[in-house]
Order: C-alpha cells, then sequence, then structure tokens
C-alpha cells in the first residue's frame, strides 16, 4: 500500500509536467510549512504505529499473517495509522511540491486500500483473533 500512494504522488507529478495544475495560493509560505509538519506529523504516526508492531512480535507487511492483535497506541485511535500516515504524508507532498495533480490522484490509493486491502486484513484479523478483534472491530474507527 505505501507504494500506491507513491505512485500516484509519481503520476500527479508527471502529469504536473505535462498540463501544469499549480495555483499561485498553494505556493504560500504558510502552506509552505505546514506541508513540512504534515510530512514530519505523518512520519512520527506511521514509525510510531510500526514500532507497535515490532515490539508485539507480528508484521508489518500487508498480507502476512499476524501473530499478535495491536490495539494501543496509535491504534487505540484508528485501526490503520499506517495508511493514515501514508495519507498525512502524501498531503504534506502536494503542499511541499504545490501542485494539485497529486491532491487529485490521492484518491486512488485512498480508495483502493479501503476498499480492498483494509477488508481483507479485516477479514484476515477477524478470522486470527476472533472475539478480541471484533471488541476492537466496534470500539475503534477505520481511520479516525
Amino acid at each position: 500500500p505505501p507504494f500506491l500512494f507513491l505512485l500516484a504522488f509519481l503520476v500527479g507529478l508527471g502529469l504536473e509536467w505535462l498540463a501544469p495544475l499549480s495555483p499561485a495560493w498553494l505556493s504560500a509560505e504558510p502552506l509552505h510549512w505546514l506541508g513540512w509538519v504534515l510530512v514530519a506529523a505523518g512520519l512520527v504516526l506511521g514509525l510510531a504505529s510500526a514500532l507497535r508492531f515490532w515490539r508485539a512480535g507480528t508484521t508489518v507487511i500487508p498480507g502476512a499473517q499476524p501473530t499478535s492483535l495491536v490495539t494501543s497506541g496509535p491504534f487505540a485511535v484508528s485501526r490503520n495509522p499506517m495508511y493514515l500516515a501514508a495519507t498525512i504524508i502524501h498531503l504534506g507532498a502536494v503542499t511541499l511540491f504545490g501542485t494539485l495533480w497529486p491532491l487529485i490522484l490521492l484518491i486512488v490509493p485512498v480508495a483502493l486500500v479501503n476498499a480492498f486491502i483494509i477488508p481483507a486484513e479485516e477479514r484476515r484479523l477477524l478470522a486470527t483473533f476472533g472475539m478480541a478483534y471484533a471488541d476492537y472491530y466496534r470500539r475503534v474507527r477505520r481511520w479516525l
């Protein structure tokens, strides 16, 4: 999934080269700083989430079989903080580059992750952890 976000961003930069879509307001200095803040926040969230998985001895690889159900730290607020982190980083990079194409294309990885990847992970977690996951699923939202 992180590569879906990267690919969407790179395709957006390619489209920017072919058909520029960079409004002046997107290049304003406050937005530039906001971009850095978003990228930093996304990196911190992503690393904190991955660290929770590593400490629990479970995999961070989507599609791999989990060995532990992680529900603390960022996972107490979002069932998918790593995908949320990728989205935040993408948004931050949009403001740093000052182009709308990557923002427009952000819908593609978010839609694919939300429609296919997350539901497959949820089925795997329910099959593996049963009621513990079902309770977590009811208690914590998918994104925020």
